[in-house]
């Protein structure tokens, strides 16, 4: 195992990647003293770019945005709502959703569903209860091709999503009382107030953690 660096006595300062996703930053002071601060992504970028970074303003439901090795990314969440869907190419209806979370990734979009009203860090994950979208969560647009993932346009994603017809594909597993297919649930929920929640599959894991296997970003 080769010395550390630090030791050299031409060096002055040095930066440590830690594992859990943050950065120790040493320096040596006057009379030998060393130094040492915990730093965090924003703090070690302003110091080698000499400039600080600004988000602008963020629209409602981002809980999350920033980049990593596989692109921009950010975390919308929207609360319970009514949306309107297309089943196939006909009827046309209006249904209450559970709480849903949209993660962009890229050019990659995943959708998410939530048995709590509001969106916190220990919620558990279910599959989206719509079709068009695989397993993982992970969005399958179709002919239409999504725009690369921004925070900005969090909402008009989302929004895309639920113009598109909702075909068989994917229909299944979405649903623990409809497990073939999930579209045949729409025709319960017109003129409800809430989604069964109670109907929702599972995926065994918690928001956070799923966040984390999307994006490669530890907190």
């Amino acid at each position: 195992m080769s010395a550390d660096l630090f030791n050299n006595p031409h060096v002055s300062a040095a930066l440590y990647f830690i594992d859990q996703g943050h950065y120790l930053f040493k320096y040596k002071k006057d009379a030998g003293q060393v130094v040492s601060k915990n730093l965090r992504e924003p703090e070690v970028l302003a110091a080698f770019t000499r400039s600080g970074t600004d988000s602008g303003w963020l629209q409602d439901g981002i809980m999350r945005a920033g980049n990593s090795s596989r692109g921009n990314w950010f975390v919308y969440a929207v609360e319970p709502t009514k949306v309107e869907i297309q089943i196939g190419q006909g009827e046309r209806m209006t249904i209450p959703i559970p709480a849903t979370v949209l993660v962009g990734i890229g050019h990659t979009f995943h959708l998410f569903a939530l048995a709590a009203r509001q969106f916190h860090i220990g919620a558990e994950v279910f599959a989206a209860p719509f079709p068009n979208v695989y397993p993982d969560g992970r969005i399958c647009w179709g002919q239409n091709a999504a725009p690369k993932a921004d925070a900005g346009n969090a909402r008009s994603v989302w929004e895309l999503f639920f113009r598109a017809p909702f075909n068989g594909d994917l229909a299944q597993g979405k649903s623990t009382k409809f497990k073939d297919d999930i579209r045949k649930q729409y025709a319960l929920l017109a003129g409800k107030k809430n989604y069964p929640v109670k109907t929702l599959v599972s995926l065994r894991v918690d928001i956070s953690r799923q966040i984390e296997k999307l994006t490669g970003i530890k907190r």
